[in-house]
């Protein structure tokens, strides 16, 4: 897994970051998947426009975005929140999984925070993105390891951004190493 609050849209540096060493892997023959937000806006940064993003006309496009049909939730902030998690493939052959909140106050605005708009602060977003990340990777992984019984084997999780970096920490804290 590798997991960014920026993979498939390029707002900087850290997409295509993301990206190249995806990409290298996945053509190395590792099992490669990507994990990140799903925003549905972006702000114009000369013409401050908000627009839509439509994910299947990006640099390396993701089309086929499924809903996957489970509840899934987490705690942030002391509140319960319900979120969406979305899966899909982009344009390399690359399995993508997509989060936002049902709400729309976490993932809202690409980048974007305490406005109007956007009202999440950084931190909220934070604990938002990597409290959710962990649920449906804990999610899938549990399906996986049902799926394959004695075969299984863990996952490597690659976690190459600050606004992510805290799942480490909750799995730590919330689950421990009572699920080896």
């Amino acid at each position: 897994y590798m997991i960014a609050a920026e993979i498939s849209l390029l707002a900087g540096g850290l997409g295509r970051v993301m990206q190249y060493h995806g990409s290298a892997a996945f053509n190395l023959g590792a099992d490669v998947i990507y994990m990140e937000p799903y925003y549905p806006r972006k702000r114009d940064k000369i013409s401050k426009e908000v627009t839509d993003i439509d994910y299947a006309k990006l640099a390396v496009p993701v089309k086929d975005i499924t809903k996957i049909e489970k509840n899934f939730s987490t705690i942030v902030g002391g509140k319960n929140i319900l979120f969406e998690a979305f899966t899909s493939v982009n344009a390399l052959g690359i399995r993508t999984y997509l989060i936002k909140d049902s709400g729309g106050y976490y993932v809202n605005l690409l980048y974007e925070y305490e406005t109007r708009e956007s009202p999440a602060t950084n931190y909220e977003f934070s604990e938002f993105f990597s409290k959710a990340a962990l649920e449906l990777f804990r999610y899938l992984e549990v399906k996986k390891k049902r799926e394959q019984g004695e075969k299984y084997k863990g996952a490597l999780v690659d976690i190459n951004d600050g606004q992510a970096l805290p799942m480490a920490v909750w799995k730590r804290i919330f689950y421990g190493d009572k699920h080896r």
